[in-house]
Order: C-alpha cells, then sequence, then structure tokens
C-alpha cells in the first residue's frame, strides 16, 4: 500500500511538472491590476500562423441576368439557425434571402416610410425565432420584422446617430450611438428589451474625431468635414451569451463587459506600431500603429472563439486574423484571401467584388495551406 501511494504522488508530481512544462511553453501572463483581471499574450499565437484557402463551395450573384439574384450594393450576410442565407443589401434597402442550397426564397424591406420600410438600411441582426433586427438610422428606429417580412413591432432612438446593432441569445438589442457635443463626437453602447427600454449603458468610448476644413468655392467659404478611413476608431461585437467585446485600434487591448455593464476582464497581444504612411491623400491620417481595427468585421466562430481583424494596411495582400479564445488567450493567426462575415457550421460566408466590379455572396470551406 505505501509503495501505491508513493507511485501516486511521484505520478501527480510528474503530471504537476509536466502541466507547468505545457504551460511554459506558451508564456501568457495573467494580472489582477485595480481589481481587473488582465490577459497578456505574446506577439506570437499558441498555434502559430495559418493560411487558409478558401475553397468555394457556392456562390450567390454577381454576374448574372436574374433580378433575384441581383445585388446593388450588398453591405453584409448572415445565416440563420435553420440555415437562411440574409443578404443585406444597402443599394434598395432590401433583404434577399436563400436557402442553404442558394436558391432564391424572398425579398423584403424597401425604400420608404411603412413599418417594413427603411429609410436607409444600415445594419442588422439575427435574434431567436430567426427574426430580423433592423437599425434604420435615417428613421433613428429599431425595426423588428419576421423571415416573411412582417413588421413585428420597434422602437426609436431620438438621440445621437445609430452606427450598429447585436442580438444576444435572450433577444435583447444592442445598440452604437454616436453622440457629439460640438466639435466633439464619441460612442455610446446602450441595451434594451424587445419593448425599446433601457437595460444597461455601457458608458463612453472613443470615436474617430472628425477633420474640419474650410474651403474655397465659388459661392464662398465652406466647411467640410471628413474622418480618417484608417484613424483608430472603437469597434465592438456582442457575443450570443449577452458579454460585449469592445476596444479603439489605438491599443491592443480588449474589454470584456458581462451583461450587467460590470467589466469582466481585458485581453490582448504584444504588439510593436508600424507607422502607416499613405501620404497625400485626402481624409486620410498621416500615421497610425499597425494595430488598427478599420472594419466592423469582428465575428465569433462556431466554437465561440472571437476573430479580431489585424490592420495591415488599406488594401492589404491577405485579411489577417488574431483568433482569441473565449478566456483571451491568443491562439492563431488566420490568413485568408476574402474577408469573412460569418460562420455556419464549419463554413465561410463572403462578400467578394469581382473584376468587372460585380458582387456576390460566397460560402467557403477553409483548407489549410501546406
Amino acid at each position: 500500500m505505501k509503495g501505491k501511494l508513493i507511485i501516486l504522488i511521484l505520478g501527480l508530481f510528474s503530471l504537476f511538472i509536466s502541466c507547468g512544462e505545457t504551460e511554459a511553453e506558451y508564456p501568457v501572463v495573467i494580472e489582477n491590476i485595480d481589481g481587473v483581471k488582465i490577459v497578456t499574450n505574446p506577439d506570437y499565437p499558441k498555434d502559430g500562423v495559418i493560411e487558409y484557402t478558401q475553397v468555394e463551395d457556392f456562390s450567390i450573384g454577381g454576374d448574372v441576368d436574374d433580378e433575384d439574384y441581383i445585388f446593388h450594393r450588398p453591405q453584409d450576410i448572415k445565416v440563420g439557425k435553420d440555415g437562411t442565407i440574409y443578404v443585406m443589401d444597402w443599394g434598395d434597402s432590401t433583404f434577399k434571402l436563400y436557402d442553404q442550397d442558394g436558391q432564391y426564397i424572398r425579398t423584403i424591406g424597401g425604400k420608404g416610410q411603412g413599418p417594413n420600410e427603411f429609410g436607409q438600411l444600415m445594419f442588422f441582426s439575427l435574434g431567436l425565432g430567426e427574426n430580423i433586427y433592423v437599425l434604420d438610422s435615417v428613421n433613428h428606429r429599431v425595426a423588428v420584422l419576421n423571415k416573411s417580412g412582417e413588421y413585428l413591432g420597434g422602437f426609436r432612438i431620438e438621440e445621437g446617430f445609430l452606427t450598429d446593432i447585436e442580438t444576444d441569445n435572450k433577444n435583447n438589442i444592442y445598440v452604437g450611438l454616436r453622440m457629439r457635443e460640438e466639435d466633439f463626437q464619441w460612442l455610446n453602447i446602450r441595451c434594451f428589451n424587445l419593448d425599446g427600454e433601457e437595460l444597461v449603458n455601457y458608458g463612453e468610448f472613443k470615436l474617430v474625431q472628425s477633420i474640419t476644413k474650410k474651403v474655397k468655392t465659388e459661392r464662398g467659404i465652406t466647411m467640410t468635414s471628413s474622418t480618417s478611413r484608417v484613424a483608430p476608431t472603437t469597434v465592438w461585437k456582442v457575443n450570443p451569451d449577452g458579454k460585449l467585446y469592445a476596444a479603439n485600434g489605438d491599443i491592443y487591448q480588449i474589454s470584456v463587459y458581462n451583461p450587467d455593464g460590470s467589466l469582466d476582464f481585458k485581453f490582448g497581444r504584444q504588439y510593436t506600431p508600424v507607422p502607416y504612411k499613405p501620404g497625400r491623400k485626402p481624409g486620410l491620417s498621416n500615421e497610425v500603429g499597425i494595430f488598427n481595427v478599420y472594419t466592423r468585421r469582428w465575428l465569433f466562430d462556431d466554437e465561440g472563439n472571437i476573430w479580431i481583424e489585424f490592420f495591415t494596411g488599406v488594401e492589404p495582400e491577405h485579411i489577417v486574423y488574431d483568433v482569441f479564445s473565449s478566456d483571451g488567450i491568443y491562439l492563431k493567426q488566420v490568413l485568408v484571401k476574402h474577408r469573412i462575415y460569418q460562420f455556419f457550421e464549419g463554413k465561410a460566408y463572403s462578400l467578394v467584388r469581382d473584376e468587372d466590379d460585380f458582387i456576390a455572396a460566397k460560402r467557403f470551406l477553409l483548407v489549410e495551406k501546406n
């Protein structure tokens, strides 16, 4: 019995040493600073850099003659839990719906002031029950439609400019509001229920500040306002459990908030800023750090990992994602040719523009390059 006990202790000690060596292979630093857990990863991912070939599974749209498959200016693509594909077309403020094989189902929405029409279709999210939550910035409202296009309800938000919308698995609605006071603007993120009652106010987040210039014209001096295409701004995303992930592109650290609005933890990785100098093109910053999330295309995969698009230039050769686990561990860096809008059942969905300027919605399999 004594011999067995010694063997057991030695086995546990070996296991402890082995686990310690495994952890040491990837040196994540976890600290508690002012009561907040901070996860800092090194500048390289745990599982390395992976380049994927996007093998086309099917394509919808592009250079076609059928109006049901023509997109004017598509801005987003999402997939419902039943596999229905929703393509949001900014050009005519409609949604086109397709089945899992890419076959056309129906078109809903359109420009107008009616319950199921939009002044300008900007952003949308899919909730439980396949309902569509639409952000109509022009009409200052959130509208809820079913997949048949029937208006189910909604509410108005009078203050600020509505910039983005997310939903969680309880059908809570998260809205970004661009607020302004004189020449200063900021982002306010709030959570609402279906009746438009505010549940949580997450506070103020940094935005790109507008650059105001005086321009001489034939009619005299006029004022123009513009923002940099690549200057750091706040990007945010909500996971199905209602956790808010938010970060500004001037520092590589993402803050994660609980559904009640309290700060849960922060995570990020070490990096060396590399100045990007776009030259004399109007409206561009003179210099920005290489970590600068200039798109809204953060996303979660089927395993709950968050994909953070990493800034590598205005027209990068590859779209680069840093992939983190839900607890902030830097798992891998991914290189792909086409920006990914959503994952569904292991496949990636994208909007792809061809050389003739036609846009198609495509589904890809990601195959690792040798």
